[in-house]
């Protein structure tokens, strides 16, 4: 059965904001006091229970069947009809409803994306992510469409020849990300190094005091750094990598020109540099061009005594040849923070202890996730306002 449309307001003591729920087929939302109201959490992805997340802090005010212009109109005609495919926190969602009527429906609801039918003529906005992107059955099914608002850099699970054709605004949340995901491609890139989660375990499991110390690990000083990408974020690890006393090289379509490139060496080849560097870090978009990019070959040319750090996307390498890799270990090991299939992963890298495994945390900080909301929220406003997008998408 499809899921109903339960019509809902936001507490707030700030006027009353009407938005549109689609609920799976779990309970309805209760109504719950400002006490109970959970505190600040940064938005994540749509697979972490999306439909309690977004449930939290709302007073339910009428349930319909369907969505007809009657029903529209008693929620605040006067607001665009925002579509949500993104798992936003509360404090998000909250503040998004007060320009918006907001119609949420996280991924696990897109097989009943049918029930979009009586509002869909109305939608002229999405606020995603970039993993979730815009499947392309919801896009066609929305005629009025003009913006899609990305919380986060990827747009490759977005159609964007399509927007193109149709004349529809992408905005992402470029460059607030830059930090958090430079700090962790060094975190996963130390964590494999000197076996962190390794030496975690070894003590939580009592083996110190049984079997004495663990194998040692290696650092990062004098070691030669390649990173296949070198914009914003590639420029940042480089800064981080000197700063261990790393020596930086660079894969990329173009050499970086003037200050930027300063200090890092341009490879113009990948398995050149993947020869010449101990470590190789990963931070280049998704999508066709790059898929499978790191295979076996790569892998080879990296070497027994190599570490790769993936924080860019799991379709950017061959996983298969990663697992033989690490399974074989032809390379040392792996930090991987992207992976095929997110978030159902291979059940391989389980049993695995030369890799370390996060679930897409790149950007994941308090700071940085308020951040990029808000900027999700600021295009919205601006491109509804028919001013310039803070970070657009060139088409």
């Amino acid at each position: 059965m499809a899921p109903r449309l339960i019509l809902q307001r936001h507490v707030t003591s700030s006027p009353k904001a009407a938005r549109i729920w689609l609920p799976s087929s779990g309970p309805r939302p209760a109504r719950l006091t400002k006490a109970e109201a959970v505190p600040p959490q940064p938005p994540h992805r749509a697979a972490q229970r999306p439909t309690q997340r977004n449930s939290t802090m709302v007073e339910k005010v009428e349930m319909v069947n369907k969505v007809d212009n009657t029903a529209l109109k008693g929620a605040q005609p006067d607001k665009p009809l925002l579509l949500v495919l993104e798992a936003f926190s509360p404090e998000a969602l909250q503040a998004m409803a007060a320009h918006f009527t907001l119609i949420i429906m996280p991924s696990p609801q897109w097989p009943d994306a049918a029930s979009l039918a009586p509002v869909a003529g109305s939608i002229t906005a999405i606020a995603t992510a970039g993993a979730p992107g815009v499947p392309q059955p919801i896009m066609d099914m929305l005629p009025n469409l003009k913006m899609v608002a990305v919380n986060g850099v990827g747009t490759d699970a977005i159609n964007l020849q399509a927007c193109k054709e149709r004349g529809i605004a992408v905005s992402t949340t470029q460059g607030l990300q830059t930090d958090a995901v430079a700090d962790m491609a060094m975190a996963l890139l130390l964590a494999v190094k000197r076996h962190v989660v390794f030496n975690d375990r070894y003590v939580r499991e009592g083996l110190w005091a049984t079997k004495g110390y663990p194998p040692l690990g290696s650092g990062l000083a004098g070691n030669k750094l390649g990173l296949v990408g070198y914009g914003t974020i590639g420029q940042a690890i480089a800064e981080r990598a000197r700063a261990f006393r790393m020596e930086v090289g660079y894969f990329c379509r173009h050499e970086v020109a003037g200050q930027k490139g300063a200090g890092a060496r341009f490879f113009p080849a990948l398995a050149e540099m993947a020869s010449w560097c101990d470590d190789l870090v990963l931070i280049l978009p998704g999508g066709p061009a790059t898929q499978n990019l790191v295979d076996g070959a790569i892998l080879r040319a990296l070497g027994a005594q190599g570490c790769l750090v993936n924080v860019a996307r799991g379709s950017v390498v061959d996983e298969p040849a990663l697992l033989k890799a690490l399974q074989e270990r032809t390379i040392m090991g792996a930090g991987l923070d992207v992976f095929w299939n997110e978030p159902d992963i291979n059940k391989a890298f389980f049993s695995l202890d030369n890799v370390v495994l996060s679930p897409h945390q790149g950007s994941a900080t308090i700071q940085t996730r308020v951040a990029m909301a808000r900027n999700v929220l600021d295009n919205l406003l601006a491109f509804f306002a028919d001013r310039p997008l803070l970070t657009p998408v060139k088409l």
